[in-house]
């Protein structure tokens, strides 16, 4: 009865803008320090990742999360000079990024139909979501990262790249709040250890929830410099993981996850250890039993990472723009006319 109830008030929630609006506004007044949080971190050195990595409590400025994560939609917003200010409350409230590099035919059809406009990066998600969600028409746009600045100026990486020499970064498959990712850590690291002599730096971008678990011991143990993009919930962890980037001389990783396009976008060269990745249920969600256990979606999520893995070796770019949108990046106005469009 109470689930009902729930799903109930849900469903008025999301037919209506104004009630939206009044759920962001009533979790922002639970988190009145948020915006000062986020300048103080901003300040933060990217080796002081233990700060960065802190939890931070939920500040919605908007309805449909993923537009949230990782300050992508405020990066749009910059990009295209328009302010938080400028917009309905449907353009606000009603425009969904899918956050990050997805493989597989799943779609998180619950998201898509909150939406009145869609992005992801390029044709192949374009296709599975509108297969999922045939009125949904999103919008490839590419690779998220080329629409923000680098939070750390070309000084401060000139400086950073004087002190660290030539620069490994490795990025390895990361864990989520709902997941844990397992994966063999010695095979991963005779590996990296197999590169370092051409390396003068080996810096290991973790992510929030693994320094979280405790993943920091094994990289410093092996006198690596350890560092992160932030919290999920950063309004600055796109900037600060383009500033890692650029400080990259190559991108060492273990999976193909989002930073494989922002390598692309950015012209830094990155290379695939592939190996085997487990993910451990922390928290049962339906959602993590529809990507990890649906068959359609494991199969075609497989076949995915097969063809980027094939492509980035045959330096197939044909291939590399239909996964990730490489060629679809939008002009300022053109992404101020897909985010106003919304009446």
């Amino acid at each position: 009865m109470i689930i009902r109830i729930k799903e109930l008030i849900l469903s008025l929630v999301d037919r209506n803008p104004f009630l939206r609006n009044l759920v962001c506004l009533h979790k922002q007044s639970q988190n009145k320090s948020f915006i000062e949080e986020i300048n103080r971190r901003k300040e933060l050195s990217i080796f002081d990742y233990k700060a960065l990595s802190q939890e931070l409590k939920e500040y919605p400025l908007f309805y449909i999360s993923d537009c949230n994560y990782y300050g992508l939609y405020c990066s749009l917003l910059q990009y295209c000079g328009l302010k938080f200010e400028d917009l309905s409350l449907r353009q606000r409230h009603y425009f969904y990024i899918e956050h990050g590099l997805v493989l597989g035919r799943f779609v998180n059809t619950y998201n898509v139909k909150k939406a009145k406009a869609v992005t992801t990066f390029g044709r192949n998600r374009q296709q599975n979501i509108n297969r999922a969600v045939p009125s949904a028409q999103s919008v490839g746009i590419g690779p998220y990262i080329h629409y923000c600045d680098s939070l750390l100026s070309d000084t401060i990486l000139e400086d950073l790249k004087e002190q660290l020499g030539r620069v490994l970064l490795v990025i390895p498959s990361h864990s989520i709040a709902s997941l844990k990712a397992d994966f063999d850590e010695d095979l991963f690291l005779s590996s990296i250890k197999s590169k370092m002599a051409d390396y003068d730096t080996i810096l290991v971008c973790l992510y929030w929830k693994d320094i979280d678990n405790g993943a920091d011991e094994f990289y410093l143990r092996q006198g690596f410099k350890v560092t992160t993009a932030g919290h999920r919930d950063d309004l600055n962890f796109l900037p600060r993981l383009k500033s890692l980037l650029l400080l990259a001389t190559e991108v060492y990783s273990n999976s193909v996850g989002t930073h494989v396009p922002y390598c692309l976008t950015l012209n830094v060269p990155i290379k695939i250890f592939n190996q085997e990745i487990n993910y451990q249920k922390i928290q049962d969600f339906q959602v993590n039993k529809l990507v990890l256990e649906d068959q359609t979606n494991v199969l075609s999520a497989a076949m995915e990472k097969t063809a980027i893995l094939e492509a980035l070796e045959n330096n197939d770019l044909e291939a590399l723009d239909h996964y990730f949108g490489l060629n679809s990046l939008k002009s300022p106005q053109e992404i101020s006319n897909l985010i106003m469009a919304l009446k």
